[in-house]
């Protein structure tokens, strides 16, 4: 009928708050310092007794594709059969756009399979899954993936923003790659646990500031979540020399 409306405004505005929830963890998944229980892969990387395994990049500031590989020589093949590989955004398209020596691009180390892609390695194709990450320190609070930890160079400086692509070095605000963490290579379902309570919150907040902290959205029924690296052997991560 004429004036009314097709869709629930109110439900396109809870599905956005879910979705941004989800988007938190999957951040906390990463970079977590136990905020609301998740203690994240790249914190856990640093513990003095880790077991996960952390690769430094050949050259200074610059990821390339053999350093994705080396992170999977450095995993044991039995969680490479399972593994994918979380890598920064900016590393993925700078390096599909990188010539070979023919002056062609290097597609014939990509790989595409309903509508996934993934990276050829000596002993298969794995998943690729890219995560936003803006290489200005000011835009830490939008950013979905490496940043908000301690880097991984010897300095252990605080790392604000994801990878620089070379081409945007120059650009001002841009930052150094120095320290930054930029892939992750894991069997996740072993590598990674992530629990969710069956205690659920339901109603109305009307605090907006405590809306994720607090574990549970606006009008709905997201439950408290907990996680932790379990299996440290099957993860690697790559950082910046």
């Amino acid at each position: 009928m004429s004036g009314e409306l097709s869709t629930n405004p109110l439900m396109r505005e809870f599905m956005a708050i879910e979705t941004k929830f989800e988007k938190y963890i999957a951040r906390e998944i990463l970079n977590g310092k136990n905020d609301m229980g998740i203690y994240g892969l790249l914190p856990s990387a640093k513990e003095t007794n880790t077991k996960i395994k952390v690769i430094e990049s050949e050259t200074d500031n610059i990821v390339t594709l053999k350093d994705l590989a080396n992170l999977g020589l450095n995993l044991k093949g039995q969680y490479l059969r399972n593994a994918a590989f979380v890598v920064d955004r900016a590393i993925l398209y700078e390096l599909f756009q990188e010539d070979g020596n023919d002056g062609h691009l290097k597609l014939e180390q990509w790989d595409y399979v309903n509508g996934f892609a993934a990276i050829k390695t000596a002993e298969r194709t794995i998943p690729l899954i890219g995560v936003d990450s803006s290489y200005f320190a000011a835009d830490i609070k939008s950013n979905d993936g490496f940043a908000d930890y301690v880097g991984f160079d010897s300095g252990n400086t605080a790392i604000n923003s994801g990878y620089t692509p070379s081409s945007y070095a120059s650009v001002s605000g841009a930052t150094d790659n120095q320290g930054k963490a930029v892939a992750i290579l894991a069997d996740f379902n072993q590598a990674y646990t992530l629990a969710r309570s069956s205690i659920v919150q339901t109603g109305v907040d009307n605090s907006f500031g405590n809306l994720l902290e607090n574990g549970y959205v606006y009008g709905g029924k997201i439950g408290y979540v907990g996680g932790k690296p379990t299996v440290e052997e099957a993860a690697s991560v790559l950082f910046v020399k």
